[in-house]
């Protein structure tokens, strides 16, 4: 095993192992990583024509050092392989890992190599998944009450779904909405990658992007869903708070699920492990799903004694935040 730079490896071969792997996903993609971590590196095993295993690194630079950062927009990534891997090689794989970078932030790995992972020296993290092989009747009779509830409700009212190959409004809608929920803000860069992805993913046909709207066509919440060999991710999504008791993104999901019913796939809802939002999503009849991160901090005494200061008073500042506004 070895690691290489992403400009040293042929991205085809790369790009084939990632397709035909048991734990392909999208995040793993070449011209995907390129958008969220251009400096990402990979380990492989293999010819430079046919990769047997890749396990894609999304390295990057901080105080001097080269560093593990599990990227925005990138929920999962890890072992990709033809064949499963055994214990004894995944383990070898995070030996390798840790040695080779002293600072891991976090560094997640897909939930299909969470069996053959040793999870003591890892940290669990729950994501919501719906299996769509199912007539829609029968989903629709796992929704929990309240969702029932709420799907009736929005299916007896104005509202109604497009979709649209503008991203626009969805971001101006989390900027308005959502950003403010998040503690320093949203960068710019962050919306311009997100903006990049939706080209990228759209233009190879695997972005579906939907909105809820009200008469004559006020857009009131939407999502961007990526469909990736068997599964659907509900990617990104924003609504306007004014609007929030209309279930625009109630009726969304609804119509995602009914629109893939009776398929081989999953709904992936990426939850970020909040409880409210878990619980939103499991009133769909979702089910909660590990993976696990790995996070290590071998820095140079100084340095780490910065770090957790300063982590220290990011946690302090949150807390006196969060007190001041009653939450």
């Amino acid at each position: 095993m070895k690691i290489i730079p992403n400009n040293e490896l042929n991205r085809d071969a790369w790009d084939l192992l990632i397709a035909t792997s048991q734990q392909g996903n999208f995040y793993a993609l070449s011209w995907y990583l390129d958008i969220v971590s251009p400096g990402w590196s990979a380990i492989v095993e293999g010819t430079n024509q046919e990769y047997t295993f890749g396990i894609p690194l999304p390295v990057t630079r901080k105080w001097g050092f080269r560093i593990l950062k599990q990227p925005l927009f990138c929920q999962q990534l890890g072992i990709y392989s033809i064949t499963q891997p055994t214990q004894d090689v995944v383990a070898e794989i995070v030996n390798l890992i840790t040695r080779k970078f002293n600072y891991i932030i976090k560094y997640s790995f897909s939930n299909f190599n969470t069996p053959r992972l040793l999870s003591g020296s890892l940290s669990e993290n729950l994501n919501v998944v719906l299996n769509l092989n199912q007539p829609y009747d029968v989903l629709k009779s796992n929704y929990k009450r309240d969702r029932k509830y709420r799907l009736m409700q929005v299916l007896h009212s104005n509202v109604f779904t497009r979709e649209s190959n503008s991203l626009e409004e969805l971001i101006c809608m989390f900027k308005e909405n959502g950003e403010k929920k998040i503690y320093g803000g949203v960068s710019e860069s962050a919306y311009e990658m997100l903006r990049r992805i939706f080209y990228e993913t759209a233009t190879r046909g695997l972005a579906n992007l939907i909105y809820a709207k009200v008469p004559p066509d006020k857009i009131i919440a939407g999502a961007l869903f990526i469909k990736f060999k068997n599964r659907i991710t509900y990617m990104f999504n924003a609504g306007y708070s004014e609007f929030v008791k209309l279930n625009g993104r109630t009726l969304i999901l609804d119509s995602v699920i009914r629109k893939y019913q009776n398929q081989p796939l999953l709904l992936d809802f990426e939850c970020p492990g909040l409880k409210n939002i878990s619980t939103f999503y499991r009133s769909f009849g979702g089910l909660d799903e590990i993976y696990l991160s790995l996070s290590q901090n071998h820095l140079p005494w100084p340095v780490k004694k910065i770090h957790a200061m300063r982590k220290k008073y990011y946690e302090r500042d949150l807390y006196d935040k969060s007190a001041r506004n009653g939450s």
